[in-house]
């Protein structure tokens, strides 16, 4: 994972230089700053998984349009980004007792995700309408997992068991990938700065969390020689609106 992110960032940074050496005049390369605050929600696709809510989340880092041939109108639009994502969701589970048997059980689950994440997109830019530029972008984003936390509160009859803070980084797939799409405006407020604001939606691709769900049977973790069965692999897409405020120079 860390050669491949690597090379990602080796081959933004070599291009970034080569742009900016290339024609500084000629404007083909612009580069800002962005926080993006984020509503996150988890899309599970196994029985019995269940979203909880919304979760608010903050993205903020260095974003570069590399204008397209030759044209100020298209540009192709990467960066590289920090990003807290939030998610949350409930699901059938098992439960071991003191006495060393299991019991049907069900955990809600409350994520707290940091990712490296990189845009790579086509951006859609018109001409100055009244010192305003509207824009859309489609395409992908990619990113890294860094840091991962859970808060777990299982239920089982009429016990609770309550674990915050746990490092689930092991069960956190490492790489994710987001199909992203979104619109907004630059408001030129002096010379070549301009201030970027956009609303965009990400919708995850890949599973997130990994290891195996549990066989559920009328809502509940079918458990046979006193151990739950495992069914399919889990699959949770993690998927966030994110509101773009920036600058470019």
């Amino acid at each position: 994972m860390k050669a491949q992110l690597r090379n990602v960032c080796l081959l933004l940074l070599t291009t970034l230089i080569f742009q900016q050496s290339y024609s500084q005049d000629g404007r083909k390369v612009r580069l800002g700053l962005q926080i993006n605050p984020n509503l996150g929600w988890l899309s599970p696709d196994n029985d019995g998984y269940s979203r909880e809510g919304l979760k608010v989340g903050i993205q903020y880092g260095i974003v570069g349009d590399f204008r397209l041939f030759g044209d100020e109108n298209y540009s192709f639009s990467t960066g590289f980004l920090i990003s807290h994502l939030g998610a949350a969701m409930s699901y059938p589970d098992a439960y071991q007792t003191v006495l060393g048997n299991y019991v049907s059980a069900e955990t809600e689950t409350n994520y707290e995700l940091r990712y490296i994440d990189i845009p790579l997109a086509l951006k859609l830019r018109t001409s100055e309408i009244g010192y305003m530029y509207y824009w859309g972008i489609f395409g992908a984003e990619v990113g890294w997992n860094i840091k991962a936390k859970g808060d777990f509160k299982t239920t089982y009859g009429n016990y609770e068991d309550t674990d915050d803070g746990e490092d689930v980084s092991s069960a956190i797939q490492s790489f994710r990938s987001d199909l992203i799409v979104g619109g907004g405006f630059e408001y030129n407020i002096s010379g070549k700065t301009r201030i970027v604001v956009g609303l965009v939606y990400h919708n995850g691709l890949t599973n997130i969390v990994g290891g195996k769900a549990y066989l559920v049977d009328n809502g509940e973790t079918v458990i046979e020689n006193g151990a739950p069965v495992e069914d399919k692999d889990r699959r949770n897409r993690l998927n966030y609106l994110a509101l773009h405020l920036g600058v470019m120079f």
